[in-house]
């Protein structure tokens, strides 16, 4: 069961059941260490969803990314279309 989730330059999985830190092991290169990103569960895929974030360097990223935890394999996600103009 994932309790609580820490993404720095690797991924960490905290059991409350019996409170470890334990690095959730992956098979590829992850993405860059980044801070102040947002990241999602999804129960169904059994897969983390991470997007954006930046450096302590002021590099921001505007990307998202998939971690599957079953094949413990990430995978950078690329759009395929333009983002339409905002309306604002």
């Amino acid at each position: 069961m994932l309790n609580f989730l820490v993404f720095l330059a690797a991924s960490f999985h905290y059991s409350l059941a019996d409170l470890k830190l334990k690095r959730i092991p992956s098979t590829n290169s992850p993405p860059m260490r980044r801070l102040y990103h947002l990241m999602d569960y999804n129960p169904v895929t059994d897969q983390l969803i991470i997007f954006g974030g930046w450096t302590s360097a002021d590099i921001v990223y505007n990307d998202v990314w998939v971690y599957n935890l079953t094949e413990g394999l990430y995978h950078h996600l690329v759009p395929t279309n333009e983002i339409a103009p905002s309306n604002t």
